[in-house]
C-alpha cells in the first residue's frame, strides 16, 4: 500500500498551486464597490460606539432576514453594512468577511450564482489578506463557491475548490493523524457525488492506512471506511463488496464498546453486501442482528424496503456486452481499429444507456467528472459529462438517444416524471414492475423496467426477518 504521507504531500503541492488560481479568480473590486455604492439607505440605523461595533445592529438584521428566507432584504442590509464599514475601516477590513459570506449565501439562495461567485471570491480574498491562506473560515466559502461553479456549468473549477478545501484542512492537523480523516472523507464525498468513484476509493485506501498506522488494524475508525469501500465496490461494478465487509467482523468482536448506531449500520451494510451477491441466508442473519439492536421506532423504519447503492451494466438484446471498436491512426497515418473498453462505453455518446447508477449521493448533481479509466485515446478532450435522473442516474446524451425529439430540450426532459410500482421480494429482488404514468416513450419504459429488474433492494424487515413487500412506489425524475 502506498505511503499516505507521501501521497498527501504530493497532493498538497498541487493544491497549493491551485490556491493561487482561486485567489486570482476574485472579481474586480469596482464591480462589487459599484453595487455597494448604489445600496439604498437602510431603515435600521447603525449604532457606532467603537470600531469593533460598526454596524452590528444592521448586520444582525441582515442575518435575521437571511435566516427567515427574506434574501432580498438580507442583501439590502448586508450591502448597507458593507458600505458603512468601508467608509470607517476601508475596503479590506476583516469586519467585512462575514457580511460577504452572507451575501454569497443570499445570492445563491436566489439563484444568482454569478453574484454568489463574485462575493464568495471577495470573501475568500479578504480572508487571505486578514487571516492567511490557511484560514479555516474560508471552508464555508469554498463549499458555497463549489455549488455556484456547478450551477454556472464549471465543474472543473468546483473540483479545484474542493481539493483546495482539503489543502486548507490538512494544514491544521498532522497529515498522518486520525484528525486528518475528516478532511479526506469530505473530499471523498465530493468525489462520490461527482461520479469520481475510483478517486474516492483511493482516498479511502489512504484513510485506512492512516488508521492502521495510528491506532492499529482493529480500531473502530476502520468501520465507516469499510462500509464506504463496500459501497464504492458496487458503484464501480467490482466484485465483491461482501468480502470487503467481512473485515468489519473482527473489529466488532474486539471492540464491545462500539457505539450501538455504528454497530447497527455495520450489520446493515453487511446484509446489503450479501444481498447484492445473492447470499440471502447470510444477509438475513446480519439484518436480524441489526434489528435486535434497534429500538421500536428504528425497527418500524426498517420494515420498508430500501434501495442499495450500486451501479449496473444494462444487458443488450443479445444478452451480453457488445464489442465496439474505434478508428485510430498510427505514426505512419495508417488506420486501425482498437476496442473500446466497457468503462469507456459507459459514456460514449453514440450508444443508448449502457448503465445506471444508484449512488445515494448527498447532493444530486446534473454533471459528472470523468473517473479514472473513462479516458480514451480517441476522445480525451472532454473531462465532464452530463448525467440525468433521480434516483436512477443515466448519462444524459445516452438517454437522449432513446427519447423522441420532443424530450431533447432540458425544459421538456425536466418535466418527464415516471411513477412506478413494484414488489420487493424477501431476497431483495424486484418484480411485478408496473409503470403507472401513461404515454411514457416505449424505449424509456423498457429501460426503466430493465434497470429495476437489475436492481437489488434491502428487503423489508419485520420481526427480524426479511419479508416480501408489495406496492412499493418510486418516482423517477429527469430534472436537468
Amino acid at each position: 500500500m502506498s505511503n499516505p504521507t507521501a501521497l498527501i504531500a504530493g497532493l498538497s503541492t498541487i493544491l497549493f498551486a491551485c490556491s493561487a488560481l482561486l485567489v486570482s479568480a476574485q472579481p474586480s473590486e469596482p464591480d462589487s464597490f459599484k453595487e455597494i455604492g448604489n445600496a439604498q439607505s437602510s431603515d435600521y440605523p447603525l449604532e457606532l460606539t467603537n470600531d469593533q461595533d460598526i454596524g452590528n445592529d444592521l448586520d444582525a438584521v441582515a442575518r435575521l432576514h437571511e435566516i427567515n428566507g427574506n434574501y432580498t432584504l438580507a442583501i439590502d442590509n448586508y450591502l448597507n453594512f458593507v458600505l458603512e464599514v468601508q467608509e470607517q475601516q476601508g475596503s479590506y477590513s476583516a469586519a467585512l468577511i462575514e457580511s460577504m459570506i452572507g451575501l454569497t449565501r443570499s445570492y445563491q439562495a436566489l439563484g444568482d450564482y454569478a453574484k454568489a461567485s463574485e462575493y464568495g471570491a471577495r470573501a475568500q480574498h479578504l480572508t487571505h489578506r486578514n487571516e492567511g491562506v490557511y484560514s479555516q473560515r474560508q471552508l464555508e466559502i469554498i463549499d458555497l463557491m463549489t455549488d455556484a461553479f456547478l450551477a454556472q456549468g464549471d465543474p472543473e473549477q468546483a473540483d479545484k475548490t474542493q481539493k483546495f478545501s482539503l489543502f486548507i484542512a490538512q494544514h491544521h492537523v498532522a497529515e498522518d493523524s486520525l484528525e486528518a480523516i475528516a478532511a479526506l472523507n469530505k473530499l471523498g464525498q465530493w468525489y462520490v457525488d461527482s461520479g469520481q468513484f475510483t478517486r474516492a476509493d483511493t482516498l479511502l485506501n489512504t484513510q485506512a492506512e492512516i488508521v492502521t498506522n495510528a491506532a492499529g488494524p482493529l480500531d473502530p475508525h476502520h468501520l465507516p471506511i469499510i462500509i464506504e469501500r463496500a459501497k464504492l465496490k458496487r458503484l464501480r461494478r467490482i466484485c465483491c463488496s461482501h468480502i470487503v465487509m467481512q473485515k468489519a467482523l473482527p473489529i466488532l468482536q474486539n471492540n464491545p464498546s462500539v457505539p450501538n448506531d455504528l454497530r447497527i449500520e455495520t450489520y446493515l451494510a453487511l446484509g446489503d453486501s450479501y444481498t447484492d451477491q445473492g447470499k440471502t441466508i447470510t444477509a438475513a442473519d446480519y439484518y436480524r442482528q441489526a434489528w435486535q439492536l434497534m429500538d421500536v421506532s428504528e425497527q418500524t423504519t426498517l420494515a420498508e424496503p430500501t434501495s442499495i447503492a450500486m451501479s449496473r451494466a444494462l444487458i443488450t438484446q443479445r444478452g451480453k456486452d457488445p464489442r465496439l471498436f474505434a478508428p485510430e491512426r498510427d505514426h505512419f497515418g495508417n488506420t486501425q481499429f482498437s476496442p473500446i473498453s466497457s468503462q469507456e462505453q459507459i459514456i460514449l455518446e453514440t450508444l443508448p444507456p449502457q448503465s445506471f447508477a444508484l449512488p445515494l449521493a448527498e447532493k444530486l448533481y446534473t454533471m459528472a467528472l470523468r473517473d479514472k479509466g473513462q479516458y480514451s485515446p480517441y476522445e480525451n478532450r472532454e473531462k465532464v459529462y452530463r448525467v440525468v435522473g433521480h434516483p436512477y442516474r443515466f448519462v444524459h446524451r445516452q438517454i437522449i438517444n432513446i427519447l423522441p425529439s420532443g424530450y431533447h430540450s432540458d425544459s421538456e426532459l425536466s418535466q418527464l416524471v415516471v411513477d412506478l410500482n413494484f414488489t420487493v421480494g424477501s431476497r431483495g429482488d424486484l418484480y411485478d414492475i408496473q409503470i403507472l404514468t401513461p404515454q411514457v416513450p416505449s424505449k424509456l419504459r423498457r429501460l426503466l423496467r430493465e434497470s429495476l429488474r437489475r436492481s437489488v433492494y434491502r428487503p423489508g424487515i419485520k420481526n427480524g426477518e426479511p419479508v416480501e413487500t408489495k406496492n412499493v412506489q418510486l418516482k423517477q425524475t429527469f430534472k436537468t
